[in-house]
């Protein structure tokens, strides 16, 4: 777990790390929410990639643009564009985008069958998109908020300095966990605490990637393993 105290706050090392930590919480959020984002509202999506824009170009030109503000920013936003009601057209089109992200791996048959389907029944066609991202390996889409909605915004696993971490924000602030922290804590390995770790996510070397959307809807049977060797 990665905790800062006031004595080293702002070291230049430990305000490094947290930098880049931020940036690459801000980047796997927006990669992970960007279809969600688009099924509400078109707009919104073109305002956050151009406050992504502004956000890199004063880093690039000033240096003095702290991540961890922008952090804050894109969480209140993100927060705002998921309450808003989903829109059937722009619903579509994002399953549309999404499904373009996956359609060269896709036999002909299994393409025609999606794009008919996503002309008649839209929460279908999001189930069964979600199933061929997992049966075809797309670890963008796996990972997509289009498909899990309801996880917790700030729940997002991220790489930096070469490591995994998975970054929470708790009433008191936010936590910083290893893959390890994160297997400790799966426990019996039940649907509402893979939610709060992120449905689709691949814990590291921890925990195999979820093999099938039914599983998480019915939860029938055991979802994980986990490697006990390295907890």
């Amino acid at each position: 777990m990665v905790t800062t105290s006031t004595s080293d706050l702002f070291s230049s090392e430990k305000r490094s790390f947290l930098q880049s930590l931020s940036r690459a919480w801000c980047e796997q959020v927006w990669a992970e929410h960007k279809y969600l984002v688009m099924a509400k509202s078109y707009r919104c999506y073109q305002d956050i990639a151009k406050a992504f824009k502004a956000q890199i170009e004063r880093e690039k030109t000033s240096g003095n643009r702290c991540w961890s503000v922008f952090t804050e920013e894109l969480s209140a936003f993100l927060t705002q564009v998921r309450a808003l009601p989903e829109d059937e057209g722009n619903a579509r089109n994002a399953l549309l985008h999404a499904f373009g992200h996956l359609s060269s791996k896709l036999s002909a048959e299994e393409r025609d069958e999606w794009l008919r389907l996503v002309e008649t029944d839209l929460k279908l066609a999001n189930e069964r998109l979600f199933l061929l991202a997992m049966e075809h390996g797309d670890d963008y889409l796996q990972q997509s908020r289009l498909f899990a909605p309801d996880v917790p915004l700030a729940n997002v696993w991220v790489r930096c300095k070469g490591e995994s971490w998975f970054i929470h924000q708790k009433e008191a602030g936010w936590e910083v966990l290893s893959p390890q922290e994160v297997g400790a804590e799966l426990g019996s390995h039940r649907v509402d605490r893979l939610a709060h770790f992120r449905l689709a996510a691949q814990l590291g070397n921890l925990v195999q990637l979820l093999t099938l959307y039914q599983e998480v809807v019915n939860e029938t049977e055991p979802l994980v393993t986990v490697d006990q060797d390295k907890r």
